[in-house]
Formats: C-alpha cells, sequence, structure tokens
C-alpha cells in the first residue's frame, strides 16, 4: 500500500511543480486549427518535441496533422472526450496509434476543456493495470471505480490515472508484491 500511495503522492507532487507545457502550449493557442496542429506535432513553446513524438518521423505527423484538421469542424463540435478521441482515430495515418491518438486527443482536448472521464488503456496502461489488478483486461477503457481506493483521490483525473499506470508498467517485477494488496475493494 505505501508504494502505490507513495508512487500516486509524488505524481501529484510533480504536477502541482512542473505542469505539462505540452498541454498548457496546446490550450493557450489562438485557434482550433493550431491547437490541433501543436497537439500532433506535439512541440512545447520553446519547440521541444514530445518524448512520445521523437520516434515518429516529421512527414508522418505532418500527414496526420492534415487529416485532423480537415476534421477541425467535427472536433470543434465534439462534447465529450470519447467522441473527440474518435474522430482523432478516425484520422489514422501508417505509425500512428493507440498512444499518439490518445495523447493528441487529450492536448486537443485540453484546448476545448473536454477531459478523458474514463481511462483509456494503450499499451503501457494496459500492462500497468493488469500489473495493479493481477489479471489481463481486455477492455479498452477502465471506469475510475474499477481501481483501488487510492485512485479515488479527488487529487487525481483520469488523465493522471492513465500516466500513473503507465509508469507501472515499468516496473521490473520486485515491486509487484507490494501491488498484491491493492486489488479492488482491498484498501
Amino acid at each position: 500500500m505505501d508504494f502505490l500511495k507513495g508512487h500516486i503522492g509524488q505524481h501529484i507532487q510533480n504536477k502541482e511543480e512542473k505542469s505539462d507545457c505540452w498541454i498548457i502550449h496546446c490550450s493557450n493557442q489562438v485557434d482550433l486549427s493550431e491547437a490541433i496542429a501543436f497537439a500532433e506535432i506535439a512541440e512545447n513553446q520553446l519547440g521541444k518535441r514530445h518524448p512520445h513524438k521523437y520516434r515518429r518521423s516529421k512527414l508522418t505527423l505532418e500527414k496526420f496533422v492534415n487529416l485532423l484538421v480537415g476534421e477541425r469542424t467535427k472536433i470543434s463540435k465534439v462534447t465529450s472526450f470519447h467522441d473527440l478521441l474518435e474522430v482523432v482515430k478516425s484520422c489514422k495515418v501508417k505509425d500512428i496509434g493507440p498512444l499518439t491518438f490518445y495523447d493528441t486527443a487529450t492536448r486537443i482536448g485540453a484546448y476545448l476543456k473536454i477531459y478523458p472521464e474514463m481511462i483509456y488503456l494503450h499499451r503501457g496502461t494496459r500492462i500497468g493495470v493488469e500489473k495493479l489488478l493481477d489479471r489481463k483486461i481486455k477492455s479498452d477503457t477502465l471506469e475510475r471505480s474499477e481501481l483501488p481506493a487510492v485512485f479515488q483521490d479527488p487529487r487525481i483525473t483520469c488523465d493522471d490515472i492513465e500516466d500513473i499506470l503507465c509508469h507501472l508498467s515499468k516496473l521490473n517485477g520486485g515491486e509487484k508484491k507490494e501491488l498484491k494488496g491493492f486489488r479492488k475493494g482491498s484498501c
């Protein structure tokens, strides 16, 4: 219990001390087209690319941006994060997958003030939640209530939980014993 509480506490502290500059940069754009472009290229105000985008070629990112900007009317009308994510996913190009879709929708959502209402599972978050719950997860989403009590802290959002679960996926196994006590309903 202490390990997971500590991990979540550290995430909250990091979030308070250092905001996500890529999210802030997108939310500060003057129009939706600019927000979309910066969301996908994932450059902050200093021109630094987000680590999730390092392996994507500039040409691939530009193709994706062009498709997304072409959908700006649809994007401007969405009323939920889920609907936004579906529009983003409809713009698929080669070498763009679930993590990029989620990250892009999160940044565009920040501009639109639309945030995830549930936890979306891509490769990293799925591995993290499967380690946490000690079982396979088939769904692409989880409700917050499906997670242990420590995740019900109102200071963390569903997007924070996605990030925390992704970090948990990187555990090498030694911490797994500490996670066993965190199954739903055990706290």
